[in-house]
């Protein structure tokens, strides 16, 4: 039987253990007998006890269930964290798949503990539990010592059947178990953040941490570097006074000899006695004067000095300036081999995964087809590539030979490269199939690579390390317009001129290049012979980033993360590559980290907030009087946008500072001026989501409920503090009146129509702003204490979901689950569900 419904019986045998204890001896078999006077005398102890009695047993039975689902939580956190480990590549020599799916296996059943835990109200439970997590501790233990090479199921049958036949505990007998277990957690959370790493590498660890923390290197680099100028100051300082015949001539013997014991007595022979040693004199010219100057640490310098090769230090800074630039590349090149050497060397010390050589043009493809969510489209074209290679004899013969240039186009992180990959894997798989083994190469060229290469260099090198993808990024970069790099344009146009596929697989070269840029290519690239195919990529749909973060999760063992959240979140990511979604998840497991909780809903959502919406989390800069007006202003804008019932849905309303990220410039923009286009930072901001995953097209009635939501703002000052202030967010007016423009004058512009007519549609674009005004002054009116309760709860918790807007509607109490903890922070807005089980 599977360890998963082991596990479910023996949670169905404890939920049933009042008023008597079911026990079984095995998982697999069958549940036997209750055993037999075990909970009598419990059972009418309690009846006899007295209603204080009982609440204190109640208190104590549910403080040390407490405990024990702490230590459970706890080991949750920890395989958690051995889930990123192992998704990391951080241990040698494991089945990555298999471990993550035990580690899955094993979360699985913790999590249907905790949920079950509430049924849980009796002495033999809390025993059994810590039981059960003394056997998973240890399973655990046996799996970091292997390293998760051999991965046995669990089997506690043994211990549970002893512990069941002891009888009810004592709660004395628990607290011992709960202790035992706690020391137990800690020392699995040691092992785990040892796992895969050797004695020596826990040491270089330890070392590098040393050196990091304390600066060890760039101190000790200022020292050298100190007592180097120290010591080449020292040096010019004249040493011990040496006279020669004329000073003897002149002076006499006794004032020399005057002289000499003042300078060997004076500091400065003393400092350049103890730099050098007392065997160096010089004289005042700086030349050496007595014979054991070879014995000394100084010896070099004053040699060179002596012999006048400070004299060539100007031509010497005249050479350095003829080849410093070929010096300076020399060193760059070789610094640049050297940190990638080291990094290598470093990550096998740290006892990291062992980092490959990135150097190499031609690399090995990893992904196929299958691994690339959505982009249908993209598949099916360049699927025909790899039915051509696999049998290109029914092409030929009816002379419909696919292409062999593909121009990937679209904006920025939407899975060219990846695509571009994952073609070249399946036609890897391909010839493998016909029992071709020779290597399939996927040849990756950026357009900085083939402007210094050259592009004939580029394609000579492809042909030479034929069957391969040749694919080369960013190609609008190269400048291959006739305007602007016209020789460069010929080059790659006479480097592709007739590129076909080929008969022969061991000679197929098919070039794919990227482009979120289309419009800047020379017409002549797209022609037939070229990339004569243009592949068009968007960013993923609701339904692909939902299957994105639902396999990002399930790829780190993380089942504790509600699936109707999962889709929530997948809907407010609109216009978000994958990238950007796996950076979210990034920032949520590293909250996680830091707090030592597992994953949950709230991490998720306050990365979105950093990542996504950029909202500040601190408390406003602004006085009571502004806080107040803000929280108006929103609120007056998030009731509107949930009356209209438009085409969009409240997702997030806050007062908190809001970065303003640059977009796509809007229909109404052009009546803004330049001060409101240059805004970084803004206060308070609404977050909305479309309701389905259609084209953002709208009709007339849509454009007027949202002119009316842009006016609601204000309006809402008006109602509620009577008056407005209009410095606050004054482009929305002009957003309104952008938007009736747009509606009256159906897109046309004004400046190309009679003054007559022109006049005329402003009057009637007025007259509509002054009629939604109306409009929503009378809405607003009717829904004055939701504005009311939506404002006030936004002064106090700063951020309100989109959720909590709906309860305010419906008229239900507004409870923040989490205020106490940070008020800027959103309660959960779904129950948590259930994650399926995973595959034995």
């Amino acid at each position: 039987m599977k360890f998963s419904n082991r596990i479910n019986i023996l949670l169905w045998c404890m939920i049933a253990s009042a008023p008597s204890i079911v026990t079984f001896s095995t998982y697999a078999d069958s549940i036997t007998t209750p055993i037999e006077g075990k909970e009598a005398s419990g059972s009418s102890q309690q009846e006899n006890s007295s209603p204080a009695d009982k609440q204190l047993l109640e208190d104590t039975i549910e403080l040390h269930l407490r405990s024990t689902l702490d230590i459970f939580k706890k080991f949750d956190f920890v395989l958690e964290n051995l889930a990123q480990v192992i998704n990391n590549n951080q241990i040698r020599g494991c089945d990555k798949a298999k471990a993550l799916d035990h580690i899955k296996m094993l979360r699985y059943n913790i999590f249907q503990i905790q949920k079950s835990s509430a049924l849980m109200n009796d002495q033999m439970s809390i025993k059994l539990l810590n039981v059960l997590f003394a056997g998973f501790a240890d399973h655990v233990r046996m799996l970091i010592k292997n390293r998760f090479i051999e991965l046995p199921e669990p089997n506690f049958d043994s211990i549970i059947k002893d512990t069941v036949t002891r009888g009810t505990p004592s709660f004395e007998a628990i607290r011992s178990d709960i202790a035992a277990n706690e020391k137990l957690i800690r020392t699995i959370e040691s092992e785990a953040n040892r796992i895969g790493l050797s004695l020596f590498n826990r040491a270089y660890r330890r070392v590098e941490k040393f050196m990091d923390d304390y600066q060890v290197l760039p101190r000790t680099g200022k020292i050298l570097i100190g007592a180097l100028i120290g010591y080449v100051l020292i040096s010019r300082i004249p040493g011990q006074y040496i006279p020669d015949k004329e000073d003897i001539k002149n002076l006499g013997e006794e004032k020399v000899a005057q002289l000499m014991e003042e300078s060997a007595n004076s500091w400065l022979t003393r400092l350049q006695n103890f730099t050098f040693g007392p065997n160096v004199r010089v004289n005042q010219f700086g030349k050496i004067t007595n014979s054991n100057w070879a014995k000394t640490p100084g010896w070099i310098e004053h040699y060179l000095r002596s012999i006048g090769i400070a004299d060539l230090a100007f031509p010497g800074l005249i050479t350095w300036g003829l080849f410093k630039d070929q010096i300076s590349t020399t060193f760059k090149d070789s610094r640049t081999w050297t940190e990638k050497k080291w990094e290598i060397i470093r990550s096998y010390l740290r006892g990291g995964p062992v980092i490959r050589k990135v150097d190499k043009w031609d690399k090995e493809p990893t992904v196929r087809f299958k691994d690339v969510i959505g982009k249908d489209h993209a598949k099916d074209i360049l699927w025909r590539v790899v039915e051509y290679i696999r049998d290109h004899e029914r092409f030929d013969r009816a002379g419909i030979v696919p292409a062999a240039g593909y121009l990937l186009a679209g904006p920025s992180r939407t899975g060219k490269t990846y695509i571009a990959e994952a073609l070249a894997g399946e036609i890897k798989d391909a010839l493998e199939a016909q029992g071709i083994t020779d290597k399939f190469n996927y040849i990756y060229f950026t357009a900085a690579e083939v402007l210094q290469f050259g592009i004939s260099a580029i394609i000579s090198y492809a042909k030479q390390h034929a069957p391969c993808v040749l694919f080369i990024d960013e190609i609008d970069m190269l400048g291959a317009q006739r305007d602007r790099n016209a020789q460069g344009l010929s080059e790659l146009l006479t480097a592709m001129s007739g590129a076909m596929m080929n008969a022969d697989n061991s000679r197929q070269v098919i070039m794919l290049a990227a482009t979120n840029a289309p419009q800047n290519l020379d017409y002549a690239l797209l022609q037939p012979g070229r990339f004569e195919k243009t592949i068009w990529f968007t960013y993923p749909t609701v339904a692909e980033r939902a299957h994105f973060l639902g396999k990002e999760l399930e790829k780190r063992a993380i089942l504790t993360v509600d699936t109707n959240y999962l889709y929530k979140l997948a809907q407010e990511t609109d216009g978000m590559s994958f990238e950007g979604i796996r950076s979210i998840i990034i920032t949520a497991l590293q909250y996680a980290r830091a707090e030592g909780e597992v994953l949950n809903e709230m991490h998720l959502e306050r990365a979105f907030d950093e990542e996504s919406r950029l909202i500040i989390f601190e408390e406003p800069r602004i006085s009571e009087q502004e806080r107040k007006l803000i929280a108006i202003h929103q609120a007056g804008h998030a009731i509107a946008t949930m009356l209209f019932q438009g085409n969009q849905a409240v997702a997030k309303v806050t007062i908190c500072p809001v970065n303003v990220k640059p977009k796509e410039e809007p229909v109404w923009m052009k009546y803004v001026d330049e001060k409101e286009k240059q805004e970084s930072v803004e206060y308070g901001k609404i977050f909305t989501v479309r309701k389905n995953d259609a084209a953002s097209f709208s009709n007339r009635d849509e454009l007027i409920a949202q002119c009316k939501i842009d006016l609601a703002g204000h309006i809402a000052e008006t109602i509620l503090l009577g008056n407005t202030g209009y410095t606050y967010h004054r482009h929305d007016n002009q957003k309104a009146l952008a938007m009736a423009k747009y509606i009256i004058f159906r897109g046309m512009k004004e400046s190309e129509l009679p003054k007559e007519q022109r006049e005329k549609l402003q009057r009637e674009a007025f007259d509509l702003l002054k009629q939604c005004e109306k409009e929503v002054a009378d809405l607003l009116t009717q829904h004055k204490d939701k504005i009311e309760i939506t404002a006030q709860a936004l002064e106090k918790y700063l951020s309100l979901s989109g959720y909590h807007l709906e309860l305010i509607m419906e008229g239900k109490p507004l409870v923040k689950e989490d205020a106490s903890a940070q008020p800027t922070e959103a309660a959960p807005t779904k129950a948590e569900a259930e994650p399926a089980a995973p595959a034995a």
